[in-house]
């Protein structure tokens, strides 16, 4: 997990398109994440954008990566 572009003073952080190559196709995804400050505690908003070609969609295999990456930005948020 790479990252794009890093704020620490506005708690954001956007990475670099990770991609997968298959037999079915291309996919490609990058994860967005913002940290807000509530009265009542802290926010973590996470979006992933995902973008697929030439066919079938994400398999199993590439969902637990992209949720790898989830885990990698929250570490490196704590």
């Amino acid at each position: 997990c790479v990252e794009n572009k890093v704020d620490k003073k506005k708690g954001y952080i956007e990475t670099e398109w990770a991609t997968r190559l298959t037999s079915g196709g291309t996919s490609k995804w990058r994860i967005i994440a913002q940290v807000k400050q509530k009265k009542d505690g802290t926010l973590v908003l996470f979006k992933r954008d995902v973008e697929e070609t030439a066919g079938k969609g994400l398999s199993g295999d590439e969902s637990i990566t992209a949720d790898n990456l989830y885990q990698q930005l929250e570490d490196k948020l704590k």
